[in-house]
């Protein structure tokens, strides 16, 4: 029973991570583009676990390396996930909800200081900087710089859910032109 339950667990992490696989990048539109511009987001999975205090869950802890030029499309987990940006400056755009943004540090035991920014904005994540999103909270990034952006993070799911889920955001109606009489 346990080992088929691990199995499953890791079967289904496995599938998740090909959610970033399908990331766009530049080489999706344009197959001459330069090897850095060719390159594509890549998720590693460090870890996971079946916490006994949170039943039917699974807690993972991954990275996610994002190369210059790549974007990750419009997607929400169906779990709460935190993550710290460790290298880079990440433009990271809130199309529905709520992230909690960390600043700072604590003593263990103390509360670290955040805020909260609600969407739809954009705006810029450095390294250093840890967030929390919250499930079901749309969201979509793109490494507009020159090095990549290196995520690390952790996620309580439910077992046998994907680490994140991709959203088609509805695109924008063209608006009539007046004519002219």
């Amino acid at each position: 029973m346990r080992m088929k339950r691990t199995a499953t667990v890791v079967a289904a992490i496995g599938l998740s991570s090909l959610a970033f696989v399908g990331c766009s990048s530049n080489a999706e539109s344009n197959p001459s583009a330069s090897p850095s511009e060719s390159a594509k987001v890549v998720a590693t999975v460090y870890g996971q676990a079946v916490p006994p205090n949170a039943p039917g869950q699974v807690l993972t802890q991954y990275a996610v390396t994002i190369p210059p030029g790549a974007a990750i499309a419009a997607h929400e987990h169906p779990g709460q996930q935190i993550g710290r940006i460790t290298a880079g400056d990440l433009t990271y755009t809130i199309d529905k909800g709520t992230l909690t943004i960390f600043e700072g540090t604590a003593a263990p035991g103390q509360e670290v200081p955040s805020r909260t920014v609600t969407g739809p904005t954009t705006i810029t994540l450095s390294a250093g900087t840890t967030i929390a999103e919250a499930d079901g909270m749309v969201h979509n990034a793109k490494n507009n710089g020159t090095g990549p952006v290196e995520i690390t993070l952790s996620i309580l799911t439910p077992v046998g859910d994907p680490l994140s889920v991709p959203i088609t955001l509805p695109t924008p109606s063209a608006t009539p032109s007046a004519s002219a009489s």
